[in-house]
């Protein structure tokens, strides 16, 4: 409609003073306090903000996943991992989250864990989107960047992936790559290209 809703991490006094928010045209809502919120999704009236925070467990203080609808929490299950919830997606009542748990890629369904990683090098899925009955996250591995479609890996060039969206048959990513010297270059990829 004619909404505009923000997700963000808002620095309050000082660099370790920061909180969740999202704004609704304009009119900020707090989320939490040492949080962070990094995507937002809208359906019918209800907003969806993904994200994590410092929270307390049993293995110390450690960013949990979690996103918030309409302002109320709803933890990701990590198996007390340190974990990150980068993106969210709603598809009818589905909620689909992005992210990564213990260095390594993952997305939830309805707070069910698919793990996306292979375990042999750190990854992390940055973006999700659902078309149809697929799913499609992009993310990296390594150094290389990577979309997932139902789960299964396409490796793509080295670099990341931040960004996906499908039209028809065409799959989008944008990302970014390392170049020498701490550069870092923009790029897309068109089915892979």
């Amino acid at each position: 409609g004619s909404d505009i809703c923000v997700a963000g991490t808002k620095f309050e006094l000082f660099w370790n003073d920061y909180a969740a928010k999202y704004w609704k045209n304009g009119v900020q809502q707090p989320l939490g306090n040492y949080a962070s919120a990094n995507s937002i999704a809208l359906s019918g009236n209800d907003v969806y903000v993904a994200g994590w925070e410092w929270e307390s467990t049993g293995s110390g203080i450690i960013p949990v996943a979690k996103y918030w609808k309409n302002g109320q929490p709803v933890l990701l299950p990590t198996g007390a991992m340190e974990a990150y919830a980068n993106s969210i997606a709603i598809a009818g009542s589905d909620v689909y989250v992005a992210g990564e748990a213990g260095h390594g890629a993952i997305y939830w369904k309805n707070g069910q864990a698919v793990s996306l990683a292979s375990n042999l090098t750190h990854s992390g899925a940055n973006s999700i989107g659902v078309v149809g009955a697929d799913v499609y996250v992009a993310g990296y591995e390594g150094d290389i960047a990577k979309y997932w479609k139902n789960g299964q890996a396409v490796s793509l060039s080295g670099g990341i992936a931040t960004s996906i969206a499908v039209v028809g048959s065409d799959v989008y990513l944008a990302g970014y790559y390392y170049q020498a010297q701490g550069i870092s270059i923009a790029k897309y990829w068109k089915n892979g290209q």
